[in-house]
């Protein structure tokens, strides 16, 4: 089970709020005349140096959708753009203003590996601290940009990484007491359940349940199937809670702390 480090995890949280930023952004921009061409007169001319993309803009080429603009903008050039206020001083709430600031620090702090003020140096510990509070910010963000979709996948991520770094210093328990613990909480009562759980869920139910109990060897697999299972949150999750019975993500921060029961 590989543990990826702090800037990994912060790159996973921005990579999902990235693309609810850009949906803001044009939602609240395509209103501003002419604000495509303002912008790149202004902020990109390296951004279109291509001369193809350089004629698209003096031939008035302008975005139909905030889908077009992925291929333009990356996180640094997007928060610019928000954060400028000759531009959006009137399109953004202060409120807004103030969430995306934040952004375009943890932004900064990711690009320079914390170079800036020295801020953790060769300090894991306190590389880890700012990952944790980073990717918390970018959960309440997108908390605040009415994504809770959004929001409950970048709490998964938390919980994963707060996990790892668990599991890197304590014991794991064995793969079959993890497996159990995934099985009463979860796959077995959905398997007994008497509830009119759509029968194809409960099949792909019972598959995940077969395969984890014929492939598990290591503690290692158990804790990739759980946390695979809860990032891919699919139609099972929401037929569970349809029927207000426990599901992966119920059980994150239960789970995330399993491995150092034995440590209490």
């Amino acid at each position: 089970m590989q543990v990826l480090s702090p800037r990994s995890y912060v790159t996973g949280a921005f990579d999902l709020l990235f693309l609810v930023l850009l949906e803001r952004v044009y939602d609240r921009l395509k209103t501003v005349p002419d604000w495509w061409v303002k912008y790149v007169i202004d902020y990109t001319d390296k951004l279109f140096s291509d001369p193809k993309l350089r004629e698209l803009v003096e031939n008035s080429y302008k975005p139909d959708c905030w889908e077009d603009l992925f291929e333009y903008f990356d996180e640094y050039s997007l928060l610019k753009l928000v954060t400028d206020k000759k531009i959006n001083a009137r399109k953004h709430f202060k409120s807004e203003i103030e969430i995306f600031d934040g952004l375009m620090i943890i932004r900064n702090d990711w690009a320079h590996r914390g170079r800036y003020d020295n801020k953790w140096g060769d300090d894991g510990a306190l590389e880890r601290d700012w990952a944790l509070i980073a990717c918390n910010d970018l959960y309440d963000a997108a908390e605040f940009l009415n994504r809770d979709d959004i929001a409950n996948q970048i709490f998964t991520l938390i919980m994963k990484m707060e996990h790892d770094w668990i599991s890197r210093d304590v014991k794991l328990r064995p793969y079959n007491e993890l497996i159990a613990y995934l099985d009463e909480h979860v796959m077995k009562k959905v398997c007994e359940s008497d509830l009119p759980i759509d029968n194809e869920i409960r099949q792909r139910v019972l598959r995940a349940r077969n395969d984890l109990f014929t492939h598990a060897k290591n503690s290692e697999y158990v804790i990739d199937f759980f946390w695979n299972a809860v990032k891919n949150k699919t139609d099972i999750y929401f037929e569970l809670k349809e029927h207000e019975l426990t599901t992966f993500e119920d059980i994150c921060a239960r789970f995330a702390v399993f491995s150092q029961d034995d440590s209490n």
